[in-house]
């Protein structure tokens, strides 16, 4: 990137895009990548997450559990990361009706777990 302070960003990282090999882990789908800031990723990922987290499957306690573990250590993320994850997130076309619906409790779980709020 020409921005010192840019770096290739993933976009959609998350467990599914990641596939454990005998040589160990590698992120698959790159399909949404692109150069900017590193609080974005971490941004996406968290917001990711945390619409799982909110949700009513099985996949909600260990959702919220990995999210627990991202943002442990929150220093990448910033308010402007989150809120451009969630406005990226609601444009996404391929969301279904509830993920787009929980959009709203899931940026408040991020924010009040990363101490943003």
């Amino acid at each position: 990137p020409a921005d010192p302070g840019a770096r290739v960003l993933h976009l959609d990282l998350h467990p599914d895009n990641v596939m454990l090999t005998p040589d160990g882990p590698r992120v698959i789908d790159w399909s949404n990548a692109e150069d900017g800031s590193p609080a974005l990723d971490w941004g996406m990922s968290a917001v990711i997450l945390a619409q799982v987290a909110v949700g009513s499957t099985g996949l909600a306690g260990p959702a919220r559990a990995l999210l627990g573990a991202l943002l442990a250590d929150p220093s990448r993320l910033t308010e402007e990361g989150v809120g451009e994850a969630l406005r990226r997130r609601a444009g996404n076309p391929t969301m279904s009706a509830e993920e787009t619906e929980s959009l709203g409790e899931a940026g408040e779980l991020v924010r009040h777990m990363a101490q943003l709020a």
